[in-house]
């Protein structure tokens, strides 16, 4: 019997060969199950993927009645980040009618933290926490350009503070007087104070 020759290159290619990229088949089957992770900073590239598939997932289920839309989860480990982004992410979240399900999986600060409060519920891993703080303001050129900013810093302060108590059990004097610096609130005193709907205890509510 003839013995067949392999072609080297062939088969260099097939010894080459690497199995599809982890992270992109775990991003991948987590988007099938309709699960977003804000796993970094709040950035303008992460507004436009939260909204694309907000806005994507609200059309599929255009024709279903919105007790029986599959929600979509937003996984929060986020130490904060644009405030512009941030505000056009509640924005989406408020409007959706597929109920959007926030869940603090570790730190969840600053503009993060405004973001899983605009969730239609929020769940909590007990050992995750919250920072609440009102940022700070870039500050730079003339008299007047640094006024102006001023000014629009003051006016972002105010929309942020009610945006927590609206999304809270919170007053407008207990956030204005915490908030001048980080205020730590952990899971008790979330749940407590109405920021957290539940605190995780079974792990069919991550699956």
């Amino acid at each position: 019997m003839e013995e067949k020759e392999f072609d080297l290159d062939v088969l260099s290619e097939i010894l080459d060969m690497k199995l599809p990229n982890s992270y992109l088949l775990k991003y991948y089957h987590d988007l099938k199950n309709r699960v977003i992770w804000i796993n970094e900073d709040v950035s303008d590239d992460l507004m436009y993927e939260i909204i694309h598939y907000i806005l994507r997932w609200n059309r599929e289920d255009r024709n279903i009645d919105d007790i029986d839309r599959k929600p979509i989860y937003l996984m929060f480990n986020s130490p904060g980040g644009n405030i512009d982004a941030q505000a056009a992410i509640c924005s989406a979240i408020e409007l959706s009618k597929t109920p959007v399900i926030g869940v603090a999986i570790g730190m969840v600060a600053s503009a993060a933290s405004l973001i899983f409060l605009s969730c239609h519920c929020r769940l909590a891993l007990k050992s995750s926490y919250l920072i609440l703080h009102k940022g700070s303001a870039a500050l730079s050129g003339d008299f007047d350009n640094i006024m102006n900013s001023i000014n629009d810093y003051k006016k972002e302060v105010e929309k942020m503070v009610g945006h927590i108590v609206d999304h809270s059990k919170l007053t407008r004097e207990e956030v204005m007087e915490h908030i001048s610096k980080d205020w730590y609130m952990r899971m008790e005193e979330a749940v407590e104070k109405g920021l957290v709907d539940e605190v995780i205890t079974d792990i069919i509510a991550l699956l």
